[in-house]
């Protein structure tokens, strides 16, 4: 899955603020680049995905199930609840004691100092700055 989401990046051009790969769904966190259509890029990473998960199992269908939600982020505040959700994802599931200890996720690559997978920068009213 990380290759396919380090793919989407790179093919759509967006910014991965936050992630977090559970067994049966994945939340991104990211600001699709000017003139990219959100739509798009998660129809082509839950496609992508889908073919990769099929082919390597011998299975057939969609891998990640219903169709994906989003919405606007409105401001700093709103941006930091989503972000600090994302990360308590696997906790609240059961997975793990600290979102850290999850290495399908956003909050393992920060501790871990892991580039080239989450882009850092700041949110202003503007959107995402890099430093």
């Amino acid at each position: 899955m990380f290759s396919v989401i380090l793919e989407a990046k790179k093919k759509y051009g967006y910014v991965l603020h936050n992630f977090c790969i559970m067994p049966n769904h994945i939340h991104l966190l990211i600001t699709p680049a000017k003139n990219t259509n959100l739509s798009r890029i998660m129809q082509w990473i839950k496609t992508k995905s889908a073919k990769i998960w099929n082919q390597k199992h011998e299975t057939s269908g969609h891998l990640w199930g219903e169709r994906f939600f989003s919405r606007i982020i409105k401001d700093i505040d709103d941006f930091s609840t989503v972000f600090n959700y994302i990360d308590r994802n696997p906790v609240k599931a059961g997975l793990v004691n600290n979102p850290q200890e999850w290495r399908y996720s956003g909050a393992f690559y920060i501790k871990n100092d892991i580039e080239g997978f989450i882009d850092f920068c700041y949110f202003n009213q503007w959107g995402c700055q890099s430093p």
